[in-house]
């Protein structure tokens, strides 16, 4: 009797298990093969037109590869202090230079949703 439970306990289990995994791996199928799907739905739409981009990225000069936002009434120093004295001396890019930065990131922010998504999957 006991060893009747203890297989159906042990079947239960791994079908739940099986059908757990199953379902992760659907998914990183999914974000391999349509990354728009998958993404991160602000990013995406901050990606999608020059305005949404400019409205996510107010001034252009501010896009360093690490974002950092610190509070400078702390008494806290900034990386981003030199970058934001250089914005305010330059022009504001064009469209074609915008549409460019904005398309290069779409590109890579769908690089980076595939290759974690391999990376699951694997």
């Amino acid at each position: 009797m006991f060893t009747r439970i203890y297989a159906l306990a042990v079947c239960f289990a791994s079908i739940l298990c099986i059908a757990i995994s199953t379902g992760i791996g659907l998914y990183d199928i999914v974000q391999i093969n349509f990354p728009k799907l998958t993404m991160d739905s602000y990013r995406y739409q901050n990606l999608q037109s020059n305005e949404a981009y400019r409205r996510s990225h107010p001034y252009p000069g501010m896009m360093p590869a690490y974002p950092v936002t610190v509070n400078r009434q702390a008494g806290t120093t900034s990386r981003l202090a030199p970058v934001a004295k250089a914005a305010q001396n330059e022009a504001p890019p064009s469209d074609e230079e915008i549409s460019k930065l904005r398309e290069q990131q779409l590109a890579i922010a769908l690089d980076n949703v595939r290759h974690d998504a391999q990376r699951s999957l694997i």
